[in-house]
């Protein structure tokens, strides 16, 4: 029996982030220890994911697909304070078009982007 991960979504084209903040604990709270945001998006060839740290701390960013299953997993580094740029390109992995779900992590504390792909 297959465990399926199913995912909130949070849409990163969002022009107001007060709008999605009851998605996420504390998030525009500098106690969260980071915040995220991806561009262009939608997207075709490649998309980069700003990551903004308050603090210094290990971050994981994994790009799932609608079914929940990880397909992708760009960074996992400790990252100093500071605005950081990590890009992505799914063409690497072959990927088709359609949703998928980046979950950037710092602690206990993440945040989910709906990404859309086209090819």
């Amino acid at each position: 029996m297959a465990l399926v991960l199913i995912l909130p979504a949070l849409d990163c084209s969002a022009q107001d982030s007060e709008e999605y903040s009851h998605h996420f604990d504390s998030y525009n709270d500098l106690s969260t220890g980071f915040h995220a945001n991806c561009d262009p998006n939608p997207f075709y060839g490649e998309t980069t994911f700003s990551v903004e740290m308050y603090k210094t701390s290990e971050v994981s960013l994994k790009i799932y697909n609608q079914m929940g299953f990880m397909i992708a997993e760009p960074i996992v580094k400790v990252l100093p304070a500071g605005n950081h740029e990590v890009s992505w390109d799914p063409a690497e992995i072959n990927l088709r078009s359609g949703v998928y779900y980046a979950r950037i992590s710092s602690g206990d504390k993440f945040q989910l982007l709906k990404l859309r792909y086209i090819k």
